[in-house]
């Protein structure tokens, strides 16, 4: 009955451990890189409820970068290793250019992003992040509900779309995607917004359904059974 206990206790904790990792924030960079020159440009950072893929992609190419996330103290809170392609795959063509978007873990102690070549070991760019949240009791970009909420309300105009059932109809959200919205008061997403953040929300609050159905079958499967005897006349 031991073993059993710790086995019942070490598979919740799992399942629990597993929805926390669903439901967390992310924060995601997009970066302007050029064949011609070495340093790339952050052109916008901002933080949703998704949950990208963290691992990192294969950096035996050419072009093989390290992006990390830096505290103040320039201690690594989280890295990841990605490639940057500068060929159209649906055409063949060679570009000039690329654009990429990166999604991290989100730290509230973030101060940096640093984006180094990994063959060379040389730095290529440090970029101190935007303020995303500054506690002023106003949403203003690049804030969002999901890294200040004390500034932004759920429903917030911040360009992410947020399609928690809430009774606050998200007016980011392209049209179907909250809920809380009537049809007659959706409306399409800005233009280049990404659809990460909704999705993202959609798949916290699966697997949150997932871990209650979890958590009610290993209670079920533990509970003690009264045992039927037999009998015979």
């Amino acid at each position: 009955m031991r073993m059993k206990l710790l086995a019942v206790l070490a598979l919740l904790f799992g399942v629990l451990w597993l929805a926390g990792l669903s439901s967390a924030e992310a924060m995601w960079a997009e970066i302007f890189f050029q064949k011609s020159s070495s340093n790339p440009e952050i052109v916008r950072i901002w933080v949703d409820g998704s949950a990208p893929e963290y691992e990192s992609e294969d950096f035996n190419g050419t072009w093989a970068y390290e992006a990390q996330l830096l505290d103040i103290d320039d201690n690594v809170l989280f890295s990841k290793k990605f490639v940057v392609s500068y060929m159209d795959f649906d055409s063949g063509l060679d570009l000039n250019d690329q654009t990429i978007i990166l999604g991290f873990p989100y730290y509230s102690d973030a101060a940096k992003i640093r984006i180094t070549k990994v063959r060379e070991n040389t730095i290529i760019l440090v970029k101190n992040l935007p303020n995303l949240c500054n506690h002023d009791n106003k949403c203003v970009a690049p804030e969002s509900y999901f890294s200040c909420p004390e500034d932004c309300s759920v429903g917030a105009s911040d360009n992410i779309c947020n399609p928690a059932k809430d009774d606050e109809c998200d007016k980011d959200c392209a049209p179907g995607i909250d809920l809380d919205c009537k049809v007659t008061d959706a409306q399409a997403a800005p233009a280049g917004q990404e659809a990460s953040g909704g999705s993202g929300l959609v798949e916290g609050y699966g697997a949150s359904a997932i871990t209650a159905i979890a958590v009610i079958a290993i209670i079920l499967w533990a509970w003690p059974r009264k045992e039927i005897k037999e009998t015979y006349l």
